[in-house]
């Protein structure tokens, strides 16, 4: 509880469920606050202490998307993710595109449990990533990384304006789907292309291009991009920074310029040369079975 290194105080055993909640945020942040700037995170196992900070884009926020709107929230929202990319990238990426606001708690594998929100408790799924605030109590948060970024999409207008427009969202997002479970063959180097094989990614590519050419264009500012092309943005990043080039050899021009065109949008670009944009790690770019950074990251320069 608030006390980390003892029983709960008759005070807080008189708390209500959503009070305890938010008494186990405010713990993850004092244990955050408290951790040495210069201690070195490694990837998933990480530190001994959870990292808190808080997410505040600068400017104006975009007109085409509801972020301005959330402000006046009564819960500011909380994601919570381990400190690796991993499946919250294509959530960050979506917050960033919107310029909304949010708090964002990064939890390691080592940590006990009354240091992490008892998150374990509190997901749904006993999985992370997991969101509350935004109308989502703190005691039943909402976990699963595809239920979270429709719920962030609708909250933020980027699920289309009609229930068309959301089923042809739908249909990219889990057609991109089908495109991440070949990355291995889109980062490889001169692999044999068939495009007869609907499930293979060369044939699988080619679809994404038709759905694209119905979405809104990354090339204007102005556009309210949507959630399936920003995990499609997700996942090429994720091919080019474990081979350089590879899109455009084995997927194509259009893919490869959709991917230019998103990296920079301006509050993506953003986000991506800042802190809270985290490296991949070894198991993400092919190298290694392990989700270690190449070179450690300090906990003062995620501030």
């Amino acid at each position: 509880m608030g006390n980390t290194n003892e029983l709960p105080t008759e005070e807080e055993e008189e708390l209500d469920d959503e009070q305890r909640a938010e008494l186990e945020i405010e713990t993850i942040i004092l244990l955050s606050d408290k951790a040495s700037a210069d201690e070195e995170i490694l990837g998933v196992t990480g530190p001994k202490e959870p990292l808190f900070f808080e997410i505040r884009p600068k400017g104006e926020k975009p007109d085409q998307y509801t972020s301005k709107e959330l402000l006046d929230q009564e819960e500011p929202l909380l994601f919570t993710y381990f400190g690796i990319k991993g499946l919250g990238e294509q959530i960050r990426l979506l917050l960033a595109e919107a310029g909304a606001d949010y708090d964002s708690v990064l939890v390691f594998g080592s940590l006990d449990q009354e240091h992490a929100m008892q998150w374990k408790k509190r997901s749904a799924n006993g999985l992370l990533p997991m969101i509350s605030g935004w109308g989502i109590p703190r005691t039943t948060p909402i976990s699963q990384s595809s239920a979270i970024i429709r719920f962030l999409a609708r909250k933020l207008g980027m699920y289309g304006t009609s229930v068309l427009d959301e089923a042809v969202i739908d249909c990219l997002y889990e057609t991109v789907k089908e495109l991440a479970d070949h990355t291995t063959l889109i980062c490889a180097s001169d692999p044999e292309k068939d495009y007869s094989i609907a499930k293979l990614p060369f044939a699988t590519g080619r679809c994404v291009e038709k759905m694209l050419k119905v979405m809104p264009d990354p090339k204007e500012d102005t556009a309210a991009v949507n959630f399936a092309q920003i995990y499609l943005v997700t996942i090429l990043m994720q091919c080019e920074a474990t081979r350089s080039g590879c899109v455009a050899e084995n997927l194509g021009p259009t893919l490869d310029q959709f991917c230019r065109d998103m990296v920079q949008r301006p509050r993506i670009s953003a986000f991506l040369q800042s802190p809270a944009c985290l490296p991949y790690t070894r198991k993400e770019l092919g190298q290694s079975d392990s989700y270690t950074f190449d070179a450690p990251i300090i906990r003062g320069s995620m501030k």
